[in-house]
């Protein structure tokens, strides 16, 4: 029959190896519910500083000459500063460091004011190069389905 010193030594190894798993876990979770922060708060700043270079007084003349170049049929080029800030947004959504529905809230209405008021020229864009503007043309079909959906229509097929 084992001794009483050798149950008591059992019993405190067991139950050390259950506390040490419990740290690990509880560390495991802890590391990830920061991370998770962190990522949140990355996206964040990059939605903050994309907000602040789209209202800086250089974008709002680049904004404006796009306006006016589809609004007097003037050369396509004057859509490209706009443009590819949206291809930038793209990017940064495949990193990462941003996500759809952010960017939906926040840069729907102009990113699809301009397509909608260029159509003809961003046609025109994409027969001339059919790589130009993929991105931004892929960004624009999805938050285009994002607004349907919030607004209760059914998606494309």
């Amino acid at each position: 029959m084992p001794s009483n010193w050798t149950m008591v030594a059992a019993l405190a190894a067991s139950t050390a190896a259950v506390a040490s798993s419990v740290v690990a876990i509880t560390t495991v979770i802890a590391t990830y519910r920061n991370d998770k922060r962190a990522r949140t708060t990355l996206k964040v700043d990059v939605l903050l500083r994309l907000m602040n270079d789209f209202d800086s007084p250089r974008m709002h003349d680049n904004r404006s000459y796009a306006a006016n170049t589809i609004r007097l049929g003037l050369d396509k080029k004057g859509l490209d500063d706009v443009l590819d800030f949206f291809e930038t947004v793209e990017l940064f959504i495949k990193k990462g460091c941003l996500d759809d529905e952010m960017v939906w809230h926040t840069f729907y209405h102009w990113l699809h004011g301009y397509f909608e008021a260029g159509k003809d020229m961003l046609i025109q864009i994409k027969r001339e190069d059919s790589s130009a503007y993929t991105d931004c043309r892929k960004l624009h079909a999805r938050l285009v389905e994002m607004e349907k959906e919030d607004a209760g229509l059914p998606p494309e097929s």
